[in-house]
Order: structure tokens, then sequence, then C-alpha cells
């Protein structure tokens, strides 16, 4: 079990915790506690121990418990987006005001209930909120967009992180300001991207992961989340066609997809302990970590498309 988890006992606990990173600010459980609590930092003993930050999540969700969302997937299907419940398979198509035309990239904003996708016929990327029905959707970025590939929201600084695989280039936007341009820069171009595909953020660490599938040096690298210390954790021949990126922000590891090698790996943050999961027949799958998992494992779900 990851030293994070050490004092967690049980399995709903574990969910808990993992819901409490997720939600970072959310009452007593916020970015800075739980760095502390990782590092071992004395902390402020009615919030910062673990059992306590487990016990804090779960009052303030008091009277909030009976609508609490189940384990789902947000899923892009071109002119669509839909939600999938994992418990019982249903799909219920989300209520986006604005009129899609081709789908690739989402992302979900937990905290606030809001779904993030990019349209690569509008060249757009735009956000809805859903939590009370009353907000359409909004447009994020407009400009100088060709093919967003992958986006990753940073819940803690509330920036998303997108890639686009024509202009070659990792750019970030602020998500929580609402003046032109809103703070968009490129974090990395060129110098270091030849295909980039997808994207991970993992906030606590600083870090970004993205893939590359160029052809003859396909790569998975890590950074700092301001594009700085750029490190090649896998090249070429363990990856091929490396695709879809995420992480178990419990297990601290990384977990991808390669579609031409056909298997789902995973790995440490810093690129050691590396480990295949499942391989053959995956095509391009997507995976899905569950967070209640025992002594940092992770269940992998596929969906083979």
């Amino acid at each position: 079990m990851s030293e994070v988890t050490a004092s967690v006992e049980s399995e709903n606990d574990q969910q808990d915790l993992q819901n409490c990173m997720n939600k970072a600010a959310f009452n007593n459980c916020n970015a800075e506690d739980y760095i502390n609590i990782k590092n071992n930092v004395p902390t402020e003993p009615d919030t910062m121990d673990i059992d306590a930050l487990v016990v804090n999540f779960k009052e303030s969700l008091k009277g909030e418990e009976e609508v609490e969302k189940k384990e789902f997937l947000i899923v892009a299907q071109r002119q669509r987006i839909i939600r999938v419940d994992l418990e019982d398979p249903k799909l219920e198509i989300l209520p986006i005001s604005q009129n899609l035309q081709n789908v690739i990239a989402i992302e979900f904003d937990m905290r606030n209930n809001c779904v993030y996708w990019a349209d690569i016929v509008n060249d757009t990327i735009s956000r809805q909120c859903l939590s009370d029905g009353s907000q359409g959707a909004e447009i994020i970025v407009k400009t100088n967009l060709d093919s967003i590939e992958g986006m990753a929201f940073d819940w803690v600084s509330n920036t998303l992180y997108f890639v686009d695989g024509m202009r070659t280039k990792i750019e970030v936007v602020r998500t929580d300001i609402h003046y032109e341009g809103r703070m968009r820069r490129t974090i990395l171009d060129s110098r270091n991207l030849k295909k980039p595909r997808g994207i991970a953020v993992h906030p606590m660490e600083g870090f970004i992961f993205w893939t590359d599938w160029a052809p003859g040096d396909p790569s998975l690298s890590r950074a700092n989340l301001d594009g700085s210390d750029v490190k090649r954790l896998f090249v070429k021949p363990r990856v091929e066609w490396p695709n879809g990126i995420t992480i178990d922000h419990i297990a601290e590891r990384i977990y991808w997809v390669d579609a031409k090698l056909d298997y789902i790996a995973s790995a440490a943050l810093d690129g050691s302990k590396f480990k295949e999961i499942i391989a053959n027949d995956l095509a391009n799958s997507l995976v899905v970590l569950s967070p209640t998992a025992e002594d940092g494992e992770i269940e992998v779900r596929i969906s083979v498309g």
C-alpha cells in the first residue's frame, strides 16, 4: 500500500480519500494538506491526520450522499458526449447546448461538475457546467487551434492543458478567469514534440506526462507543469504508438496504451517499475482507473474500439 494511504484501513475510506484529493480545496481537504500528509510534515491535528482527513470529508458530505454520483465514464462520440454508468451500464446523453460537429478530446472537472471538449471541426475548446442545468456552453479557446489530441485539467490551479498535434504544441489556459486570452501560453513546442497525442497532469507532484508517436522516435515523457526539465521516460522499442495516458494518484503510477504493440502498461512516476498489465487485441483502448482497490493496486476496465 502506498504511503499516502498507509493508515486508511477500509476500501470505502480509500475511495473517500481519492475523492477528497480530486476535490482539492474541498473544506479541510486541500492541496497543501495532501502534500504535507504525503511528505510526513507535522500538521494541525484537527485536519491533517489521514484518518481525520477521511472523517472530515465524510462530514462535509452529510446531506449530499444520496445524490453523490456513482462511478462513470464521460465519452466523446463525435456529435454528442455521453455519460456511462459503470455500475449499471446505461448511456445518458449530456445536455450540451452547443452544436457539436466532431468532438475528439474531452476532460472533466469533478469539483465543479464541468465537462470540457475540443471540436476539431469548429476548432474550439469549450466547457459546460452541469450542476444546476442553467449554464450553457462557453468557449474557452477559439483561435489558433488545428487538431486537439488530448486535454488534462489541473484541479488545483484551475488550468487546462491541451495537445495540438498539427501545431506540435502543448499549451495551457486558465479556466477561472474570463478576460480575453485567459493567460494562454505554450509550454512545449517542436523542440520537444514531434507527434504528441495523450496528456495527463499530476498537480500534487508538479508534473505533466504526454505520449508522442513520432515515426521512428516514439516516446513517453514527463516535464514540470511549466514545461521545464523534460525527461523521456520510455522510447523505442518499449513504446511504438503510445496513445492514451492517465495517472493513479493513490499508487502514484502512470498507465498508458500502446496502439501498435497492443498493451496497457504501468510504471512509477519516474519511469521505473515498468509492468505490462494487459496485452494483445486491445486496438484503441480506454483505461479507467478505480481508486477502491486494495494494497496500492488498481482495477483496470477496458473499452475496446
